[in-house]
């Protein structure tokens, strides 16, 4: 499903506070985009392009102290939303959108149709966003993949919420997958931030409560048969994979005769993530 900027600009419904209870733990790669020249407002020179080094050495957060100020900031961001627009959404998830959050910290965000690019002496690097402190100014490339381009966001968000310094985020798209290579401290935060942005933990629980009777699936050969011939089969022969089930449950779209929205569509991420996400709270007890 691919994201247009009518998507994200649409208006929002009102709804009553849902952040009082959130809590979790959290940890996405872009297609290329077809590459156009954005001018020189959309370019960042290298000289001010410091990749998220402040003078100091950077503080080392873990994911609970992660996860307390983006609850924090989401509580900060309700309370002021009114502030910001007539109406107020119907669906809590409706206010997880980065480019909400971004406009509420005073930021120019747009999302770009296109790749965004700087130069490096002769060579055209291709970045899948950049934020710019100093202009406050937020552009996100447009992903095929809905989910890549609202987590590359989120990223964006994260180091806009934990890092104080001038920044240029050079990574491409970022889907929420966790990567085989080493990723710095900045970055690594910047995504559990993502993550916590936009799956929160009870939020998260009580989505899946609602599709599969029990905020802790028990793995049995009755909620086996009700997911899907397959994993009943799995589950009989003893070849079910416990990662493979947290996919499933990511994407699934009907438990025995209940039919519902799958978790990674109404979280608005990719597959992937949300089955991480499943798998980091611990949602299946097998």
């Amino acid at each position: 499903m691919q994201i247009t900027l009518e998507d994200i600009q649409l208006s929002r419904r009102k709804y009553k506070n849902p952040y009082a209870h959130l809590n979790g733990d959290g940890g996405l790669d872009a297609a290329p985009a077809q590459h156009i020249d954005l001018g020189t407002e959309n370019k960042i020179n290298k000289s001010t392009a410091i990749k998220h080094t402040p003078p100091n050495k950077p503080v080392r957060r873990s994911a609970k102290e992660i996860e307390s100020l983006v609850v924090k900031f989401q509580n900060e961001m309700w309370r002021n939303y009114k502030k910001l627009h007539a109406a107020s959404p119907s669906d809590p998830l409706e206010l997880l959108d980065p480019e909400l959050a971004f406009n509420y910290l005073g930021y120019d965000f747009q999302y770009m149709n296109a790749s965004l690019h700087y130069t490096e002496g002769d060579e055209l690097i291709e970045v899948g966003a950049f934020l710019d402190e100093s202009s406050k100014q937020v552009r996100v490339a447009v992903n095929s993949n809905e989910g890549t381009t609202r987590f590359t966001a989120a990223h964006e968000l994260g180091h806009a919420l934990l890092h104080n310094a001038p920044a240029f985020h050079r990574d491409r798209g970022l889907d929420g997958q966790k990567s085989s290579k080493p990723r710095d401290q900045f970055e690594y935060e910047a995504d559990k931030a993502a993550t916590f942005f936009l799956m929160p933990g009870k939020i998260v629980v009580k989505e899946f409560q609602q599709r599969f009777e029990s905020c802790i699936l028990n793995i049995t050969e009755e909620t086996c048969s009700a997911l899907s011939p397959k994993v009943y089969e799995e589950f009989m022969s003893g070849t079910l994979n416990k990662k493979e089930l947290y996919k499933t449950l990511a994407c699934i779209d009907q438990y025995g005769q209940n039919n519902f929205v799958p978790l990674f569509n109404k979280f608005r991420v990719s597959s992937s993530a949300m089955a991480i996400r499943l798998e980091e709270l611990r949602l299946i007890a097998l």
